[in-house]
């Protein structure tokens, strides 16, 4: 295969052997003539898989079906969201915390009839498959103990998995360990890879990670809105928070990570 760099964008190299994301990009282009599954074939392997992880033997907590209102227009929240340095210590209301999960992933329509056979979300996911799982760790929201926790958007609840307050280990797994101990609020965005990649192979994979960009700009504007700070975090060591979570770093790991807390210093990209 010949690889044609432009002079221009990069650098002479030393070896004339493509790096790893080269490969991947390339691989990972849909043909004009590529075949993949039937629409049955797609629609049979939905049903037959989890919409999200199932931890029924853990304590559940039903999340209020009203959600508090966003304080903010849609334009304002967008030309003033900021990174957030640094947080406040600020608890968040058990309402806030429902409406920060339904609009990162919330269920907000059936599906339609023969089109797609799960319930359509907040974000857009490529063949509506929906790849993705959210955690989060707090130990600053009302009327919740202090835990981590996996969200089902299904069925509008969270499931305790580790009672207590885990920051100090999660801190371990951050590159900047201090943003664990301020914010209020930690969201771990994990990737179940499998269910993308069976339709869409490689391809499937850009996919996946496309729409955690979604799930994580919908927390910071939701965060805005309700006059929070958030912070996204690509800075962290996979591994550890891998073993954290209960993923095996394969099939099912983590792609992203956001925190949230009472809005404190704003980071270089504020206006």
């Amino acid at each position: 295969m010949h690889w044609n760099r432009s002079p221009q964008t990069y650098p002479p190299l030393a070896s004339e052997q493509p790096a790893p994301w080269e490969l991947f990009h390339e691989n990972s282009k849909t043909g004009r003539f590529d075949r993949g599954l039937s629409n049955f074939e797609v629609a049979t392997r939905m049903r037959e898989s989890w919409e999200s992880l199932p931890y029924e033997q853990y304590p559940s907590f039903e999340l209020p079906a009203e959600r508090r209102p966003l304080d903010v227009s849609l334009d304002e929240a967008i030309t003033t969201r900021v990174t957030a340095r640094a947080f406040e210590q600020r608890a968040i209301a058990f309402t806030e915390l429902a409406t920060l999960l339904f609009c990162a992933y919330g269920v907000t329509r059936e599906a339609q009839e023969g089109i797609f056979p799960r319930p359509l979300r907040c974000v857009p996911s490529a063949g509506a498959l929906y790849p993705l799982e959210l955690y989060f760790h707090t130990i600053g929201v009302d009327e919740l103990p202090g835990g981590l926790y996996h969200y089902n958007p299904s069925r509008n609840r969270v499931e305790l998995l580790r009672r207590g307050d885990h920051s100090r280990k999660i801190a371990e797994g951050l590159v900047q360990p201090e943003i664990a101990v301020e914010a209020t609020l930690i969201v771990f965005i994990t990737a179940m890879f499998e269910r993308a990649t069976f339709k869409y192979r490689d391809r499937g994979y850009r996919f996946t990670l496309l729409e955690a960009g979604h799930v994580g700009q919908n927390i910071n504007l939701a965060a805005n809105g309700l006059g929070l700070g958030a912070a996204n975090i690509g800075g962290y060591f996979d591994r550890a928070l891998d073993e954290l979570l209960g993923c095996d770093g394969l099939t099912h790991s983590l792609i992203y990570v956001v925190a949230v807390g009472g809005a404190g210093e704003v980071g270089a990209d504020a206006p």
